[in-house]
């Protein structure tokens, strides 16, 4: 297990902790003007992939969290932890801190946060979602939701095979490192720095020892493939699309599908940049958020 990074600890000190279902939830919240933007994670990564974001972004209202069993939150071994469960935990993070029940909600989602996105979606179409959070549109960014047309890199295959225990308990620092650099982009490459952050969190409480049970989330988007994907097409609120064009797991052939899918979304495409974008150039893919923003919510 690695120790915590100075600048994982100084993310770690920005944010607070949240008790849900008796499990520590580590979140992060700053107020602002305009929506809240509520952001979910992706895989294997946890809310410190808006660390550099968070930092230009001074204005706005912002909440984001790590989902349960990923970053600093409790990473309990008897549990399943099923996309369904952490949709939960995602109302109640924004009942807690959007005490404005009136205020809208744009919600920001990446990688396997799609999914959780979705099944926010599918729970706001059939009037389910809980009362207080008024979700006016959401951006879906490099996300594998379509299986079928999914690219899965060697680690992640491994880790959904029979042998998937095994790889997670021989997983170590080196190789995980290397397998998360291959989704960054040649152009903005992952940084020494940023993997060993990385490796940090995912080590954190041994989770890089359950590894083969985060990842159970590809199955559930199979499993419950109607409900999300009909989610999407039929959600009835803005819906924006961004992605790094040069994602080798998402690919543009992802895309393609999420298109077909909901083809009155608008698309953005951020070239030069891979399955990280808010990492890779925050910069950048805040100036796409904006104009994101002034696009969809005209009306807010």
């Amino acid at each position: 297990m690695a120790t915590l990074t100075c600048r994982v600890n100084a993310w770690k000190e920005k944010g607070h902790t949240e008790i849900f279902k008796e499990h520590k939830v580590h979140c992060y919240y700053q107020d602002g003007k305009g929506p809240l933007l509520v952001i979910f994670h992706g895989y294997p990564t946890c809310s410190y992939d808006w660390f550099y974001f968070i930092n230009l972004e001074q204005t706005r209202p912002i909440l984001v969290f790590d989902f349960l069993v990923f970053g600093l939150s409790d990473k309990h071994t008897n549990h399943k932890y099923s996309l369904q469960r952490q949709a939960d935990l995602a109302e109640e993070m924004i009942l807690r801190h959007n005490k404005d029940m009136e205020r809208p909600i744009f919600l920001i989602a990446h990688d396997m946060g799609t999914s959780i996105a979705s099944e926010i979606f599918a729970r706001d179409t059939e009037e389910t979602l809980r009362p207080g959070i008024n979700l006016q549109g959401a951006l879906l960014f490099n996300g594998n939701m379509l299986m079928e047309r999914s690219n899965l890199i060697l680690g992640q295959r491994l880790l959904r095979s029979p042998l998937g225990s095994l790889a997670a308990k021989l997983t170590f620092s080196a190789a995980f490192r290397w397998q998360l650099g291959t989704v960054f982009s040649r152009a903005h490459p992952m940084t020494r720095e940023e993997g060993e952050d990385q490796w940090a969190l995912m080590s954190h409480q041994n989770g890089h020892r359950i590894n083969d049970k985060l990842i159970q989330y590809t199955f559930e988007r199979v499993e419950r493939a109607e409900r999300w994907l009909g989610g999407v097409r039929d959600w009835n609120k803005p819906l924006a699309f961004a992605w790094g064009m040069d994602d080798p797991v998402a690919t543009t052939f992802q895309l393609d599908g999420w298109k077909q899918l909901r083809p009155q979304a608008k698309v953005y495409e951020i070239s030069g940049l891979a399955h990280y974008p808010q990492i890779e150039d925050p910069k950048m893919f805040k100036n796409v958020l904006e104009t994101i923003l002034e696009d969809n919510l005209k009306n807010i």
